[in-house]
């Protein structure tokens, strides 16, 4: 995942399906990859399933 934003346009979405227990380790692994805003979305369960942040910065 460190190597993610390197490969992401400017603006770019990095989207990860995940575990149901996995969505704050997600959400923090991507914010230390660089990433920002991370965030998660419940599936029709209710469970967190796919968490997802961006590329920011510019060029």
């Amino acid at each position: 995942m460190q190597a993610a934003p390197a490969l992401l346009a400017p603006g770019g979405w990095l989207l990860l399906e995940h575990g149901w227990d996995q969505a704050e380790a997600v959400r923090d692994l991507l914010t230390a990859a660089g990433l920002h805003g991370a965030v998660s979305r419940r599936d029709l369960a209710g469970i967190e399933r796919c968490s997802g942040a961006r590329r920011l910065e510019l060029g």
